[in-house]
């Protein structure tokens, strides 16, 4: 599909063209180009003169100048560019406008506001009887501080195309935009929302989006990032969608009461929860037979009545014998070290999601663990597709690891598409059962373990020789750029941090180099 078709802000893609040529004493066309930019809608407004036998582009453009870019020096936003509108736009704009905005599918308002917000903008951006400019926008995305822009989108879209709406904003939703969320709604499919907890508008957004819920046929993909649990219960209307199969949602509850429902259809899910028994009592009678991606996010880990393996438990359950690719447990919580470790989670833990297909396992819970080269065996043989394994660096496990390089070695090199690997290592040589020599790194001079891994978090794991380290590394991984220890909790943690700094450094200055490196034979192969 023509580039045209897909333009990424309103301003640029619909009005900019008309404000990049300024007017010249002898109407000659002239291009600067520091302030002329080479983009696919003046050029095709160029053709379009040509071919309508214009004269003088100059002449068609100033007629319809709506806008006009406010110098680069202009206030601390001078970096920026934006527009000032000029005049109000009239039935005389129409035809060019339409000429490029009803080819447009997709558009997206930026979070930088390409229109200087003055008094006289929402005027400005208005036609006195309704003109539809968008008849085949069927997606917008709205990052925009500058309800003008979204509200002139959403004065001049088509009653009948528009099927995907998202608003990502850290200032509260346009009544607009859920006013056409609530027309939309039969033929609505996708809903993102993310927007201002100080939003004065949240009692309407909760009433819109239980509207939506009960009469929403065909919406497959639903996100509502923000708790409007006073108002609707999110997860429990979203049983009785019959085509949903993309689910975000956040609830800070304390006490949750979840359907008893077979979500049959969905397949990714993304839960934020207040803690471990507002999840455990939402997850009570549910089941997800097909679900492929499920993201657990709880504000706070601490629970006196449910366990970390309780929480695994009900994850098992609940997916069952569901095709799960994709699991991601995070508390969002700080560690509080005088605070006991409710369990230790030993070497079998990870056991029971084993029969999962699981691409991605992401733990960060600041739980208690033991894990062994043993269970990185295990690893290694029942998930050989492993992608992203992340086993909750940051928490509490033995000094030294029992995680030895041992069980780095065979994880790696067996996971041949791993990429990024988090947890707690030991590869002191007294620790490496596979070497007898007295340099431990002899042996593994021409040896890469795996050219795929690119990201190690080591977390709090204990290092005597950063120099002996960090060559051991960037021999066996070849490609690792970056190897990022946790921030000290207890006292004892400062030097060991200190150490795996100077391993982090390295990493990120080859990498920085080997960037540059490739530059460098980028622009001479381009001369």
């Amino acid at each position: 599909m023509h580039k045209i078709f897909y333009l990424h802000e309103l301003v640029d893609l619909i009005v900019e063209h008309l404000a990049l040529v300024k007017p010249r004493s002898d109407s000659n066309w002239h291009r600067d180009p520091d302030t002329h930019a080479y983009d696919p809608l003046l050029l095709a407004a160029r053709r379009d003169v040509k071919a309508l036998g214009q004269t003088s582009i100059i002449g068609l453009l100033l007629a319809v100048d709506a806008v006009e870019e406010i110098p680069r020096n202009y206030g601390s936003r001078g970096s920026i560019k934006q527009w000032r509108m000029t005049r109000h736009l009239s039935e005389i704009d129409i035809p060019l406008l339409l000429r490029y905005s009803s080819r447009i599918r997709e558009l997206f308002l930026p979070s930088l506001p390409k229109l200087e917000v003055i008094e006289t903008t929402e005027g400005m951006l208005s036609f006195q009887n309704v003109v539809v400019l968008f008849p085949r926008l069927r997606l917008i995305s709205s990052h925009s501080f500058n309800n003008a822009e979204l509200n002139f989108v959403m004065s001049t879209v088509s009653d009948g195309s528009l099927t995907h709406m998202v608003t990502r904003t850290a200032a509260p939703v346009p009544p607009t935009f859920m006013a056409m969320v609530a027309k939309r709604r039969h033929r609505l499919q996708a809903l993102y929302l993310s927007f201002s907890d100080l939003d004065d508008h949240i009692v309407n957004i909760g009433r819109t989006v239980k509207i939506l819920l009960e009469e929403a046929p065909v919406l497959t993909e639903l996100h509502i990032w923000n708790d409007i649990s006073q108002h609707v219960n999110v997860f429990s209307a979203a049983a009785y969608l019959p085509q949903l199969t993309n689910l975000s949602l956040s609830d800070r509850s304390l006490s949750f009461d979840g359907p008893n429902a077979n979500f049959h259809k969905l397949t990714k899910l993304h839960f934020c929860m207040a803690n471990m028994a507002s999840f455990m009592s939402a997850m009570a009678n549910v089941t997800f037979p097909n679900l492929q991606s499920f993201h657990v996010v709880l504000y706070t880990c601490d629970s006196n009545s449910h366990r970390p393996r309780d929480l695994l438990f009900s994850i098992v359950r609940v997916c069952h014998e569901a095709p799960l690719s994709s699991l991601v447990l995070r508390s969002t919580s700080d560690r509080d070290p005088s605070s006991p470790p409710m369990e230790t989670l030993g070497p079998n833990s990870l056991d029971i999601l084993m029969h999962f297909p699981l691409q991605e396992l992401r733990i960060w819970m600041l739980w208690s663990w033991d894990l062994t080269d043993d269970t990185m065996e295990r690893i290694a043989h029942e998930w050989p597709d492993m992608q992203d394994l992340r086993l909750d660096p940051a928490g509490t496990w033995p000094r030294p690891s029992n995680v030895t390089a041992y069980g780095l070695e065979v994880l790696t090199s067996s996971c041949g598409n791993l990429s990024v690997l988090g947890l707690q290592l030991n590869i002191a040589p007294t620790y490496c059962k596979w070497s007898k020599e007295s340099d431990p790194h002899a042996h593994v001079e021409d040896s890469t373990w795996s050219e795929a891994l690119t990201v190690l978090f080591v977390g709090h794991s204990n290092i005597d020789s950063p120099a002996d380290v960090t060559q051991f590394l960037s021999h066996v991984f070849p490609n690792l750029k970056t190897c990022t220890p946790e921030q000290p909790v207890e006292v004892g943690d400062q030097v060991m941090y200190k150490r795996w700094s100077d391993v982090y450094e390295f990493f990120s200055s080859r990498n920085m180099a080997r960037y540059e490196a490739r530059q460098r034979d980028d622009n001479r192969d381009a001369k």
